[in-house]
């Protein structure tokens, strides 16, 4: 599980600082305003950069539970099943 969220940092950590996308994400962060007169659509690049630390937490926590954990769930009465 730590190897997994290392790979995942290093990976963000790479797509932040080495890629185009990245040093997009940095103006956005630094002046919107400045990065919209120059032609880049904001809008799309947020929608981009905003769901992203989500997309982390879905993934750490997901490596928490083991592999058959919706099983179980389905097993004990479901999911729909409220008494």
């Amino acid at each position: 599980m730590i190897g997994l969220a290392g790979l995942i940092a290093i990976a963000f950590f790479v797509m932040f600082f080495k890629t185009k996308l990245g040093m997009y994400f940095r103006a956005i962060i630094s002046d919107k305003v400045m990065v919209e007169s120059l032609g880049i659509n904001v809008k799309r690049l947020m929608s981009v950069m905003f769901p992203s630390p989500f997309a982390r937490g879905g993934i750490a926590g997901g490596d928490q539970f083991p592999p058959d954990f919706g099983g179980a769930v389905a097993k004990r009465g479901g999911a729909g099943n409220i008494r």
